[in-house]
């Protein structure tokens, strides 16, 4: 029988690569963070995880997902002037003006969704003064709980693949996209006036 030790070993790697697994903003597979993690051995991870059951080990599947738990797909913030990723997923801008000075084949956006920006009286308030952060959430979260059908919108495309919302900010910490991103992961899916009609 192994030591305490060892199996304390096992699961604080097994947490780690889990916590990699988990995080939107690495976007990592078990696959990925066993690399990450090298030199520890798939076959550590796989008897680790023995012990964290009902885990399964599926590559490119949560190993903390159940039948009564799914995974959401993953969102991530990104500054459209970043260089593009492969890990990036669907990439969505949600501005409500075209970034200045970048062209379409550089900015390689695949869904424009400017309806769900902010409005442009807010923005003009806004004028990006982190002072007035806390209530422009609270007007902008007022914005998107109103705007029912472009917020179904982005959750719809979620469920396919994994998102990058896109801003132009060079603020990456109070911006219209964070807002955004904290809706979307908190608030409840609304009825769209589609389905309600």
């Amino acid at each position: 029988m192994r030591s305490a030790a060892y199996h304390a070993y096992l699961m604080h790697h097994i947490a780690l690569a889990v916590h990699l697994h988990e995080c939107p903003r690495y976007q990592l597979h078990v696959s990925r963070a066993t690399d990450w993690i090298n030199p520890l051995p798939l076959r550590v991870i796989s008897e680790g995880l023995q012990y964290l059951a009902p885990l399964t080990l599926h590559f490119g599947q949560n190993p903390m997902a159940t039948k009564s738990v799914r995974r959401q797909q993953s969102i991530a913030l990104k500054r459209v002037y970043d260089s593009p990723s492969a890990n990036d997923g669907l990439r969505v801008l949600v501005d409500r003006l075209w970034p200045r000075g970048l062209s379409k084949d550089a900015a390689k956006v695949d869904v424009w969704i400017k309806e769900v920006a902010l409005s442009a009286e807010l923005r003009k308030w806004f004028n990006h003064e982190p002072e007035r952060w806390t209530e422009f959430k609270h007007r902008y979260r007022q914005e998107l709980a109103a705007n029912v059908d472009a917020i179904e919108h982005l959750r719809e495309l979620s469920k396919t693949k994994p998102l990058t919302l896109l801003f132009a900010a060079h603020d990456t910490e109070h911006n219209n996209a964070v807002v955004l991103l904290d809706f979307l992961q908190h608030s409840p899916a609304p009825h769209s006036r589609a389905a309600q009609a």
